[in-house]
């Protein structure tokens, strides 16, 4: 191993442990209060854990659930059968996850910009973005999604170097599984998982349309790949949902998202239906698929109605959601602060999750002419956010990305550093 490989993994493993470190603190510094997500999570994996199926009920008959994605509580289901329900041991592996997620994001950020002062500026840039660390402090679906992106990231830029060797099926079926568990844990990345496979399976025939072992890898990624996905679908569509991997609630989260954009959606006398309101008290009071599918139902005939009220009025609201999507007000899920700070504090932490926001355009600008940099960048950027701009604009949708894509910042930091230091040494060289 090289000197300077060994620098890389040196690096990678401070950045490790100091993501780690700071995760554990906000798990121990901002104990998070019970939120309808998390609740819904936990309540299921122990359900898991305990033998009553995949159920949010919390007595006989254990009704399906059918509101969440199935990543995050069979993960907390597999720690709780080991060492019994403790919460607190999901959060300490959420801290494992951010930790991963920063220390990949770093060797992704290398081979990007074939920078190492960049990369290692980005890095130190997501250590201190308090969504990332603050990921940790719930059993939610962040920390994970978060690692899944960033090790999509780092193994597709190994997929050219590996497709022609005979590690290519193990490298395909550890991407397929990847892009697999990064769906049913977020499945608005299914687009970006989509623009991957193909290009996955694409490189894998280019010019070997004729090799056994190429089409051995591209079945082996699809396999990994599909028949989680397919599967999962398969049970949502037995319980009266689509064919989808995706959750009910489509239509009630949209509603809801009229009311977190009230000001550019609704006229000033309007209200949500109750429906909406009945339907996020699930994590309260448990309901079953019928009475689930039949308040979402409710809810897409309100939303409907208005649409058809209101031509134009989401294409007129779109420039302030796609900000908003980008405005991160909180740290982490709950702040920790008191509430009445909040009028205070979350316009400035909007205008420190929009100023990392262009910090990373400005990197990706710069780095415009390097292919993988382009892709990397562009290709979850626009997908998530077309899937978001139609329907739901919340910015925790986004934060997946951030270990990814903050980095990108460093390449503008230290373009800006090195913009700034040139006049100031030659003033120095002339005294």
């Amino acid at each position: 191993m090289t000197d300077r490989r060994k620098s890389v993994w040196r690096t990678a493993a401070a950045l490790f442990l100091s993501a780690f470190a700071l995760g554990c603190f906000w798990i121990v510094s901002n104990p998070q209060r019970p939120t309808p997500d998390a609740v819904l999570y936990e309540g299921i994996a122990a359900n898991l854990a305990a033998g009553n199926g995949y159920s949010f009920d919390r007595a006989a008959p254990y009704r399906p659930e059918i509101t969440r994605t199935p990543f995050v509580p069979a993960l907390a289901a597999a720690v709780y059968m080991v060492i019994g329900r403790r919460p607190g041991a999901v959060l300490a592996l959420n801290a494992v996850f951010v930790g991963l997620a920063v220390a990949l994001g770093y060797l992704v950020a290398l081979r990007l910009f074939d920078d190492d002062r960049a990369a290692l500026v980005g890095a130190v840039m997501v250590i201190l973005t308090p969504q990332v660390a603050g990921a940790a402090n719930n059993v939610l679906t962040e920390a994970p999604a978060m690692l899944q992106v960033s090790l999509a990231a780092f193994l597709l830029l190994g997929w050219d170097d590996r497709k022609n060797g005979w590690t290519a099926p193990l490298h395909a079926a550890l991407l397929g599984a990847v892009l697999a568990s990064l769906v049913l844990n977020r499945t608005t990345f299914v687009f970006t998982t989509l623009v991957a496979g193909a290009y996955v399976v694409s490189r894998a025939l280019a010019g070997r349309w004729r090799s056994p072992r190429a089409w051995l890898a591209a079945f082996v990624f699809c396999a990994a790949l599909g028949a989680p996905v397919l599967a999962w679908s398969a049970r949502n569509a037995s319980l009266g949902l689509p064919f989808s991997p995706a959750p009910v609630g489509a239509s009630a989260s949209r509603v809801y998202d009229f009311g977190r954009y009230k000001e550019a959606v609704l006229d000033p006398d309007e209200r949500l239906p109750r429906a909406n309101h009945r339907y996020f008290a699930h994590w309260k009071r448990p309901m079953g698929p019928d009475e689930l599918l039949a308040l979402d139902r409710e809810n897409r005939e309100w939303l409907e109605k208005w649409l058809a009220a209101h031509p134009g009025r989401m294409w007129e609201s779109a420039p302030a959601r796609l900000l908003g999507l980008y405005s991160d007000f909180r740290i982490s899920v709950w702040p920790p602060w008191p509430a009445g700070y909040d009028r205070v504090m979350w316009p400035i932490l909007a205008w420190v999750s929009r100023v990392l926001w262009l910090l990373s355009l400005a990197g990706f600008l710069l780095s415009i002419r390097r292919p993988w940099a382009r892709a990397i960048w562009l290709v979850p950027i626009a997908t998530v956010s077309i899937v978001h701009v139609l329907t739901v604009c919340n910015p925790r949708y986004v934060a997946p990305l951030l270990p990814l894509l903050v980095p990108y910042g460093g390449v503008a930091m230290v373009a800006a550093w090195r913009l700034v230091r040139r006049p100031f040494l030659t003033a120095r060289r002339g005294i």
